[in-house]
């Protein structure tokens, strides 16, 4: 773990953003409550936005940090931008480009389609009983309809979950098949994102970070998953954790212990000092961003 250790001089941090699943949560899909309670508050005393980033609905990240305020969400693999409970931006599909996307989702074997809404998920009457059992803890918002046509509201995202070991070719096929202006990213845990071209975690980082008037060389990302790949390139700093395969630890300028570890937590103390010198500086007060900050 360098914790920029090789930095001439100790850069400003303003926003720390956090993958969710295999990154920020351990093992058993818990955090050490109380150790990142007292890490959040001097992140927040020293003016630095949290961002939580995650291929997960907005509904579900929420009941991970039902105690806090103040957080940013960047949900549904950068589809979602909320600010606690309020939704700020959304990045549908477009219309004839989601007809094709649950198309060929639709097609291939083993597989459920979920095309995920900004506040709901949605899966057919009379899907798998065991896909379903698998999606409820990352799905806390779930609608049956008869038909596609029954959803009302835009979707952002299509998610294909299948059973895990068969993550990879399932990822092979909907990259060779995806229609045009559509991505295919992996989120783990037997789910493939079929999500709008151009939109990711990176992005939705990069749009948040400039409406708050924060440079991206303040950002520090952490991640482990393919969906994390362009966060941890955009961050002025991407943190990749152990545990993450080879080609998401390519993108990233260094890393730390994994999740089963608390690598999160451990890094950001080294960061700013919780327990000795900061190699990173907190924001000084004059130029801290606001919690009431207007995001257009």
């Amino acid at each position: 773990m360098l914790v920029a250790a090789s930095l001439s001089r100790a850069p400003t941090l303003r926003l720390v953003a956090v993958d969710m699943d295999g990154t920020f949560l351990d093992p058993s899909g818990c955090y050490d409550r109380e150790r990142f309670a007292r890490l959040h508050a001097r992140l927040r005393q020293g003016g630095v936005q949290f961002v939580v980033a995650s291929g997960n609905q907005h509904a579900q990240l929420l009941g991970k940090f039902e105690s806090l305020q103040g957080v940013w969400y960047i949900a549904e693999t950068g589809g979602v931008v909320a600010r606690d409970e309020q939704i700020i931006r959304t990045t549908p599909f477009q219309p004839d480009v989601l007809s094709e996307a649950l198309a060929v989702a639709d097609h291939l074997p083993g597989g459920l389609t979920v095309p995920c809404g900004p506040t709901t998920a949605h899966v057919l009457a009379g899907a798998d009983v065991d896909l379903l059992h698998a999606i409820e803890p990352y799905l806390v918002r779930l609608a049956h309809v008869d038909d596609w046509s029954r959803v009302g509201e835009p979707i952002v995202k299509v998610a294909v979950v299948c059973a895990p070991r068969a993550t990879d070719e399932l990822l092979r096929r909907l990259r060779h098949d995806a229609p045009q202006g559509v991505a295919v990213v992996s989120s783990g845990h037997g789910f493939v994102d079929l999500i709008p071209a151009g939109v990711n975690k990176g992005v939705a980082l990069t749009w948040l970070a400039r409406r708050l008037g924060v440079r991206m060389a303040e950002v520090v990302a952490f991640g482990d998953g393919g969906n994390d790949i362009e966060m941890l390139a955009a961050a002025g700093l991407g943190v990749a954790m152990a545990n993450a395969p080879d080609v998401v630890k390519a993108h990233a300028g260094d890393l730390t212990s994994g999740n089963g570890e608390h690598g999160v937590l451990a890094y950001l103390e080294a960061l700013i000092g919780v327990d000795g010198a900061a190699p990173w500086q907190l924001v000084p007060a004059g130029e801290r961003v606001g919690a009431s900050a207007t995001v257009r």
